[in-house]
């Protein structure tokens, strides 16, 4: 969701653009995510976004 909300980006932009994404998402209704899953998500790597999107990207293509 928040891959395809920031253009289907790289992992390394994509990580940049995450807090304010979920930020905003969560301020407009769109994202409710629980605490421990928020705080995972923001510690994430650009290379582990990669690695779980190289599926999603492999059937875009």
């Amino acid at each position: 969701m928040l891959w395809e909300a920031a253009d289907r980006v790289c992992g390394k932009r994509l990580k940049a653009l995450i807090p304010k994404l979920v930020d905003a998402m969560e301020r407009h209704g769109h994202l409710d995510l629980d605490p421990v899953v928020k705080g995972k998500l923001l510690q994430i790597s650009a290379a582990t976004i990669d690695r779980m999107l190289a599926n999603a990207r492999a059937h875009i293509d």
